[in-house]
């Protein structure tokens, strides 16, 4: 197999390129034993120059696969040296930066300001983000074209439903809690937990009772005007 490999290198490598690169993504997404026997038979089954092996994976976690299959006194980062002439490690990508890459900016939209505050509370491994921020903006247009002037409908569309699609991937268990009714408190917390909504919250039923007090004040006038026609018997009948 290893000569068959060889051969198939050289025999496509001249019309290309002097090297072959050969890309392993997300390797630690495998399970742990099995991702440490692919690095091995991999040591042993590419061994031509010609070929150039790049993996994606956590170190980190392998090292302690390592450690976990061979016994605690193996050193789980010495063992993997011998898998690679070179390692190029990646800093933290930042979340914030990610979300923008996928479309989730801090607009002027209380939808989209209390996505990305909630989202960096929980703060989600990579690949859920990527998953809750493509169903955000698959929502978004819905959500904030909804063109509802009711407080209630109007905070649970740019509100309530970024927060729940949130707890849908990012937290599944206290997601079906709510939909069965058990409890809602998780929702509560974030609401609280978050700047833009606490102010949402405030700002629309402000203006609720802003709209009560001039209905008040509306119904106070007619009455006092209906009383004054009566009182001046300008309507047969009052």
């Amino acid at each position: 197999l290893r000569q068959e490999v060889d051969g198939l290198i050289n025999a496509s490598l001249p019309e290309h390129a002097n090297k072959m690169l050969l890309i392993i993504d997300e390797l630690d997404r495998c399970r742990p034993v099995f991702a440490l026997r692919a690095l091995e038979e991999i040591k042993n089954l590419f061994t031509s120059d010609k070929l150039v092996i790049l993996c994606s994976v956590n170190t980190g976690q392998l090292a302690k696969t390592v450690e976990g299959t061979y016994g605690s006194g193996t050193d789980g980062d010495r063992y993997l040296e011998r898998f690679c002439d070179a390692r190029i490690g990646l800093s933290p990508a930042s979340r914030t930066t990610f979300m923008a890459y996928k479309g989730l900016r801090d607009t002027s939209y209380f939808y989209d300001s209390i996505s990305i505050e909630v989202l960096s509370e929980l703060m989600p491994p990579l690949r859920t983000l990527a998953k809750v921020t493509e169903e955000l903006n698959s929502k978004r247009d819905a959500a904030m074209g909804s063109d509802n002037n009711e407080t209630l409908m109007a905070f649970a569309a740019g509100c309530l439903v970024p927060i729940l699609i949130i707890l849908k991937h990012c937290l599944p268990d206290e997601f079906r809690s709510i939909q069965s009714g058990a409890s809602a408190e998780r929702v509560v917390e974030l609401v609280n937990s978050s700047e833009s909504a606490t102010t949402f919250f405030d700002r629309l039923y402000g203006r609720l009772e802003e709209l009560r007090a001039i209905e008040r004040a509306a119904e106070k006038e007619a009455y006092e005007a209906a009383y004054e026609v009566q009182k001046q018997g300008l309507i047969e009948g009052m």
